[in-house]
């Protein structure tokens, strides 16, 4: 059993002493009410779900990179270091003074509540952060107990802004206002323990009396399994280059209950992206498992392939010395830009302007549905905008390189990838764009909002409707099925449409969308308004084929497999116990 299993698969196969999971591999269940990475981060959508699943519910908090050097020492400041109480863990510590009243109010006064403090591997660091945790719970005791009301009206709106950003009735729960934790905070201040976790401490934590509330400063030790029991708040900014090490570290991973909208957690955005895209990789990697229940395959015959993260490493590299690259492919599926620098005025420039060079270089428009549509276009023009336009770093599936590679092995092979099909889709709503798209001229732009704390580079989650892969289509047939991703694009397998490329402008001042009902993607809850320093062009693109790898993946190198002897008398299987296992 392991929660993270990515050394696991690349052992080498080869060896029968060792602990590679030849025979067979099963995925357990998520648990409705766990919170994991999904849960926490979201993750990117895969081939055939809806464009927004999993947001993840709006616990995390960004930490500013300027606070950084004040937190964890570098290389360079490590001998004259000094921690300080930054902005984000006085918020954080805020934050878990209130969370430790709201509790009190709801009645889990036996129960634990667990802060995280994770900065550094360093004893030092952690003595340090000790001292000056210490003199801040102090100094905020202090203030709380003379009812200073700067602090207060503070405290009121911090509140007030995170019951808002994950409402509890999405869990069944009942709002605990302020006003029923302000009586409360002197007492929940005073009753936090600070403790430190490190292999040198002698005051560790202790859980076997009840109702403990700690506030837990470590390195390694938080890195490798330990409990935190009743862990709501954490600041998190320790940095690794490892898959299987950043999810280890994921302490706050768990059950919640009974306080299931409180927790958050304080980290800088690398991390935080990281996740999101551990996640996805996760979700991946299980669906690669129920591939051998369904197409009834051991992982010898077919091995668990690990998406690759741009700066970051799998696990350790004793342990992928057996694993090999696998080949990027990317028939049969539709790949989409989510994350764009809307600060950088020239990126955004550039990106609009080589789109236009696009269009004017394309054959005839004609109108399908409000789109702008061009058909039959050369290949050439195609890999020329591709090459051209910029991709941020993180969208790995969108990089052009690969992408141009497989379209060249492509046309090695057969004339599918000849002749493309572009389309600039357009918006419901009057929004026009402030440059003229080529010759098509100002364009009614698409709304796309990205997700609350992008920062600099918005994620939009997704780019692409299910409706947009028929942008190209002048007559759709009643007694089709367009229900699903896999549907439509296996419509357009069976008429042998052309590869399609889309042109989406994003208008710069995109906002949530009101939505009604309840439930976490609530847009106003998880999504912000654009802001961006100029209308932004996005890219889809859908190859024709059957489905092959999206990524860039490394799997562990297989040998071919003889043929199985079939038994017979005493030795055959019996068929009651095939027909259970399948």
């Amino acid at each position: 059993y392991t929660a993270t299993p990515f050394a696991n698969v690349l052992i080498d196969p080869a060896v029968p002493s060792d602990l590679y999971p030849r025979h067979f591999i099963h995925a357990l269940r998520r648990p409705s009410a766990y919170f994991g990475a999904v849960e926490l981060f979201g993750r990117e959508a895969l081939g055939g779900e809806v464009e927004d699943i999993d947001s993840g519910y709006d616990m995390i908090r960004t930490v500013d990179v300027a606070e950084l050097p004040r937190l964890r020492p570098s290389g360079r400041n490590r001998a004259g270091f000094a921690f300080d109480v930054t902005e984000s863990l006085d918020r954080a510590i805020r934050y878990f003074v209130m969370v430790i009243a709201a509790r009190l109010h709801r009645g889990h006064h036996e129960s634990h509540m667990t802060m995280l403090v994770h900065t550094s591997m360093l004893n030092s660091v952690h003595r340090l952060t000790s001292i000056a945790v210490g003199e801040h719970l102090v100094e905020l005791s202090s203030r709380l107990e003379r009812r200073d009301a700067v602090l207060v009206a503070e405290l009121r709106n911090q509140w007030n802004i995170e019951i808002g950003n994950v409402p509890a009735f999405e869990f069944g729960r009942v709002p605990t206002l302020f006003e029923d934790i302000s009586e409360g905070l002197l007492e929940a201040a005073r009753s936090i323990e600070i403790k430190i976790e490190n292999w040198s401490s002698a005051d560790r934590i202790d859980y076997s009396e009840p109702g403990r509330r700690y506030l837990v400063i470590g390195g390694n030790v938080l890195a490798r399994g330990l409990t935190l029991n009743g862990l709501v708040v954490s600041c998190f900014v320790r940095s690794t280059s490892q898959y299987d090490t950043l999810m280890q570290m994921g302490r706050w991973f768990g059950y919640r209950h009974g306080f299931e909208d409180l927790p958050r957690i304080w980290m800088e955005e690398a991390a935080r992206d990281a996740f999101f895209d551990l996640a996805t990789v996760e979700e991946e990697i299980r669906r690669d498992v129920s591939h051998y229940a369904t197409a009834q395959v051991t992982p010898e015959q077919f091995a668990v392939r690990i998406r690759k993260i741009p700066g970051l490493m799998i696990t350790a590299r004793n342990k992928m010395q057996s694993s090999i690259m696998a080949e990027v492919g990317y028939a049969g599926r539709h790949l989409q830009t989510i994350r764009f620098s809307r600060e950088d005025v020239d990126w955004l420039r550039a990106n609009w302007k080589f789109g236009a060079d696009l269009v004017d270089s394309a054959p005839a428009v004609e109108e399908i549905r409000g789109n702008h549509v061009f058909k039959d276009v050369d290949v050439e023009l195609v890999r020329k905008f591709l090459q051209a336009y910029r991709v941020h770093e993180t969208n790995a599936s969108m990089r052009s390189g690969e992408m141009l590679g497989y379209i060249e092995r492509s046309l090695e092979k057969d004339s599918s990838l000849s002749s493309w099909n572009v389309v600039v889709v357009t918006g419901r709503s009057d929004r026009p764009s402030a440059l003229a798209l080529g010759r098509v001229g100002i364009v009614s732009c698409v709304n796309r909002a990205p997700m609350r704390g992008s920062g600099k580079d918005a994620s939009i989650k997704a780019l692409m409707s299910k409706g947009d892969l028929l942008g190209d289509v002048e007559d759709l047939p009643t007694d089709s099925d367009w229900s699903s991703w896999d549907a439509i694009k296996g419509f357009r397998e069976r008429e042998r449409l052309r590869p399609l490329l889309l042109l989406y402008p994003i208008h710069r001042d995109s906002t949530p969308m009101h939505r009604q009902g309840s439930g976490k993607r609530l847009d106003r809850s998880v999504r912000e308004d654009m802001n961006a320093a100029m209308d932004i062009l996005g890219v889809g693109i859908c190859f024709p084929g059957l489905p092959e790898s999206s990524q860039t993946y490394v799997s562990a190198k297989l040998e071919p497999i003889e043929p199985e002897i079939e038994l017979s008398g005493e030795d055959a299987i019996p068929a009651d116990v095939v027909d259970d296992a399948r």
